[in-house]
């Protein structure tokens, strides 16, 4: 600042003859992180030595000694209360209430030095007064740390407290888990101590992850017996709780209707006349089924695969389903109205001078009956192609026809038709590019074009119509747009969207001879795209999907072998972990999807 309080001018150039000598005499310079570091390092130093402070906070018994430009600076609950002309903005002193005094001493130390120290005593009354003095990026750190600490023993408690200060994601975080890991949840002290709220939301969640409806029955009996004096009076509420089409009639019968607790229970005998009345009602309400991931076909270290795998990410367990009729590595798979459809890809052949024949077949499994069936093919023979569900519809984009071209040709999946019909094409040719949709848009990225060894980071966008008017006419209802490039090109990248971001993990270049463990993330909102953490292995052509509020990524191939472990990202810590159980196969080429 000038002496009269203006901001400094920029320095203005004499006129000179040429732009480029202009260029040469005048020339801007940002160095602002380490301006900032350094500007804050000698703030911290000041107000150690008690230099030039000006401004005293009362909290409890302590004082703390500080400048008012940094506490305005670093703390809106503050700054406006020193700086919009109320009393507090003249004084000397100023007291807050309902902060303790030991986590003011945590939040001034984070406004002079940027690092803040949580821990699991001290989180609680920290994230309390973070929130009071609306500082954002502390909240945001304690709930960041209670995200990492939930375990069956404090979920109940942490949802409770999330839901009292409105901490929305860390209560859908701690809801989550809690139905996740229902069998531990239940048999820990804190669920036998909560209150009858507590027990009711479990118990009726949608979501629990059980293997069997009992399992909920039982632990409303275990929370009754638990205090059976005081609680036997919630015993027909909760009763209401239990999905009960989803128990057999033999086991309401012999087991629930003639337990004592029951046949002392007010007004029980009526509830289960109705209950069994209304067993075999189709309409009454179920749970929804546990949430599964199932991977598909994709190539070994001899030979291309028509198995799939099913993973049940809540008891980190792998099972073998049917196999497709037809073996398919470099496979794009998409899930629509409960079916998965395995779409086009390679198969090995003889008379292929590249061992494979590329295929335009479709199959669609049902999970139910455990088979797969052929529906309508493609009209073009694709592998290495990419595919989305939007408006009920599949969407097959680019990938290779084995003419030696990548593909710029789209294709739509109408199943109530069973028909194709052609979409609007790219702009670029891509085979193995990775794609996904955001908000009603299809993001497509990546891939390269084959002929030429050219390698993609630009991303290609496309907002297809909400319904189809006129099949001949939609490709020209609609076009594709190029959007911010990524920073790495590549193709056979794996991509997912999750909370209006899009993660774009792995690939390779073969023109570089690099094969990607480096993992982009895209914040749709901001237009940007960033580096986080890399996955532990190099992986291209593996499958991807979104599972409850993680990422997983499925085999692919690191430069020398195809794999079959599977690895986990968690988007709130911005963490890889390896998941601890693998495939039964080697599988590189394969897709996944969750149903």
């Amino acid at each position: 600042m000038s002496a009269r309080g203006e901001p400094p001018r920029k320095k203005v150039c004499r006129e000179i003859t040429t732009a480029s000598k202009a260029m040469e005499e005048c020339k801007q310079y940002r160095m602002t992180e380490r301006h900032s570091l350094l500007a804050l390092h000698s703030m911290k130093e000041m107000w150690q030595r008690g230099e030039l402070c000006d401004l005293t906070l009362l909290v409890g018994a302590r004082t703390f000694s500080v400048h008012r430009v940094v506490m305005a600076g670093s703390i809106p609950f503050l700054r406006a209360m020193l700086c919009s002309g109320m009393k507090e903005s003249r004084q000397q002193e100023v007291r807050l209430h309902e902060v303790d005094e030991e986590s003011m001493e945590v939040i001034v130390n984070f406004c002079y030095t940027g690092e803040l120290d949580v821990g699991i005593e001290s989180v609680y009354p920290l994230v309390a007064a973070a929130n009071l003095l609306q500082m954002d990026e502390v909240r945001d750190a304690c709930c960041l740390f209670l995200k990492s600490r939930l375990s069956p023993d404090n979920c109940i408690s942490t949802h409770c407290f999330a839901d009292t200060h409105g901490f929305l994601e860390l209560l859908a975080a701690a809801d989550n888990f809690a139905c996740k890991n229902f069998d531990a949840v239940v048999a820990s002290e804190e669920f036998l101590s909560c209150d009858v709220d507590a027990v009711t939301r479990l118990l009726d969640s949608e979501v629990v992850q059980v293997p069997s409806e009992e399992r909920i029955y039982h632990a409303l009996i275990m929370w009754i017996e638990a205090d059976r004096a005081g609680r036997s009076k919630h015993v027909l509420d909760l009763l209401r709780c239990i999905r009960f089409p989803s128990l057999s009639r033999s086991f309401i019968e012999s087991s629930i209707i003639p337990s004592e607790l029951i046949k002392s229970t007010p007004n029980c005998e009526a509830f289960f006349q109705g209950v069994l009345a209304a067993h075999m009602n189709p309409h009454t309400k179920v749970r929804l089924p546990p949430v599964a991931v199932y991977v598909v076909g994709g190539r070994n270290a001899t030979h291309c695969l028509d198995s799939c795998e099913r993973y049940d990410p809540c008891n980190n367990t792998w099972n073998a389903i049917g196999s497709m009729k037809q073996v398919r590595t470099a496979v794009t798979v998409a899930q629509l109205n409960g079916f998965i459809y395995a779409i086009g890809g390679e198969r090995e052949t003889q008379y292929s001078q590249y061992g494979t024949s590329y295929l335009n077949s479709v199959e669609r499994y049902n999970i139910k009956s455990d088979v797969w069936d052929n529906v309508a093919p493609l009209k073009t023979s694709r592998s290495f192609a990419a595919s989305a569900v939007l408006n009920d519809l599949i969407f097959v984009i680019g990938g290779e026809d084995g003419s030696n071209y990548s593909l710029l040709s789209v294709e739509i999946y109408n199943p109530a038709k069973d028909t194709w019909f052609e979409g609007p094409h790219l702009n670029m040719r891509r085979s193995g590019p990775g794609c996904c949709v955001v908000d009603g848009c299809i993001y497509v990225m990546g891939g390269c074009t084959a002929a030429i060894e050219n390698y993609h980071m630009s991303v290609e966008c496309l907002r297809p119509p909400n319904e189809v008017k006129d099949e001949r006419e939609y490709a020209s209802d609609c076009h594709w747009t190029l959007g911010k490039s990524m920073t790495l090109a590549r193709s056979g990248v794996a991509v997912c969207a999750l909370n209006g971001h899009i993660y774009a993990c792995g690939g390779r270049n073969r023109s570089q001879s690099i094969y990607y463990k480096a993992v982009e993330c895209y914040d749709c909102d901001r237009n940007e795209w960033r580096q986080v953490q890399p996955m532990h292995m190099k992986r291209a052509w593996a499958g991807s999907v979104v599972c409850g509020g993680l990422i997983y990524v499925f085999g692919g191939y690191d430069g020398v072998d195809r794999l079959d472990s599977v690895e986990s990202f968690d988007p709130v810590t911005e963490t890889w972990s390896n998941v601890d159980t693998t495939m039964a196969f080697q599988r590189a080429g394969c897709a996944a999807a969750v149903t």
